[in-house]
């Protein structure tokens, strides 16, 4: 990349660095999600009507895709 076609040449350009225990905060970000998840659930049996029927769609949903792409962390 050209950096001074950019008109960047002046500043410091630092790279993102990724965090050294990104696996653990993928396990924790899933359990943080099926937590978010069962809630929308326990919503739909609590929720006004209009509303009901959208929490139990989105909290199986995402249930069912954190299965879908981690199966390994059911």
């Amino acid at each position: 990349m050209q950096i001074r076609a950019l008109g960047l040449e002046a500043q410091t350009i630092v790279r993102a660095t990724a965090p050294a225990d990104t696996d653990s905060q993928v396990v924790k970000a899933i359990l943080e999600g099926r937590s978010i998840a069962g809630a929308f659930i326990r919503l739909r049996c609590e929720a006004r009507v209009e509303f009901a029927w959208r929490c139990g769609k989105i909290g199986e949903a995402m249930l069912d895709a954190m299965d879908l792409y981690f199966p390994e962390l059911r």
